[in-house]
């Protein structure tokens, strides 16, 4: 009995660090459309930078079908050699997942720039 009590007392601190991500707000399924900046991917090819990574995504907007895809690196800020594409939220959605977290930690951080600013509406 006494060594499962120690167990117990054993700080999570010493298994290592976990991070966690809680959402409290509602889900609301709704469309919604958000820029970001891309380049296209060769195969085997490494990020440019830790804060890109690589997607599927349509050569224009109007290749909804996704045989016609092609990889891109992508990233949510301006860089040079990538150009602006502006996505649906449906268009790919580990994209869209990907895109909310990044305004959530930037609108936490105060950054203000334009593909931060996300208009939510108030549902009661």
């Amino acid at each position: 009995m006494a060594n499962s009590t120690n167990q117990m007392r054993t700080s999570p601190k010493s298994e290592g660090r976990q991070q966690i991500a809680l959402n409290m707000f509602p889900l609301v399924d709704q469309s919604f459309q958000f820029q970001v900046y891309r380049c296209k991917a060769s195969e085997g090819e490494e990020a440019p930078a830790k804060s890109v990574r690589r997607y599927s995504l349509p050569e224009s907007d109007t290749a909804p079908d996704q045989e016609g895809w092609l990889k891109y690196w992508v990233s949510f800020e301006e860089r040079d050699g990538h150009g602006a594409f502006v996505a649906d939220s449906a268009t790919n959605p580990h994209l869209t997942i990907a895109f909310l977290f990044h305004a959530l930690i930037m609108v936490s951080f105060g950054a203000s720039n334009s593909t931060t600013r996300l208009h939510f509406k108030q549902y009661h």
